[in-house]
């Protein structure tokens, strides 16, 4: 069911049909899908590096049984977590 279907479910449930009519883009985030499983939406991000070292990264990815992405993601998540504590 589309969350425009839920809302206005939802809203008939409890008698509010002000906001039924209501366009979800105003109530969820931009940054989150608008389907079922409300999921971060994925953004794309371009990085000059030289080739070799892409090289280097991609083969050792790859014996670690792991996409660049997902090594990539798991890098900035550790990065951001150790510039967030305090010294």
């Amino acid at each position: 069911m589309q969350y425009l279907q839920r809302v206005r479910v939802a809203n008939s449930v409890v008698g509010n049909s002000s906001v039924a009519t209501m366009n979800l883009s105003k109530i969820l985030p931009k940054t989150y899908r608008k389907d079922e499983t409300m999921t971060p939406k994925p953004v794309a991000i371009r990085v000059q590096m030289p080739d070799s070292l892409r090289a280097k990264f991609k083969a050792q990815c790859a014996l670690q049984g792991k996409t660049m992405n997902e090594v990539i993601i798991e890098l900035m998540g550790k990065w951001l977590a150790e510039a967030s504590q305090p010294e």
